[in-house]
């Protein structure tokens, strides 16, 4: 849809798109259950709109919803 554009994602921001709390989405961060980049010396993260759709693909695929 978007071409190569890829936007960039606060934890905020993608927890929202998700329907969890930010708590939830840091803690999938932690554990890989989603992928996503540490930026500002490891502080903070940030996901790409790429990575939001394979965690939501990977969800569908399992039948899950979360």
């Amino acid at each position: 849809k978007g071409g190569d554009n890829m936007t960039i994602y606060t934890v905020r921001q993608a927890a929202e798109m998700l329907s969890v709390s930010d708590y939830t989405l840091r803690d999938w961060l932690r554990t890989g259950k989603i992928k996503g980049s540490k930026i500002g010396g490891g502080r903070l993260w940030r996901l790409t709109s790429k990575q939001i759709e394979e965690y939501m693909e990977s969800c569908e695929r399992e039948g899950q919803n979360k």
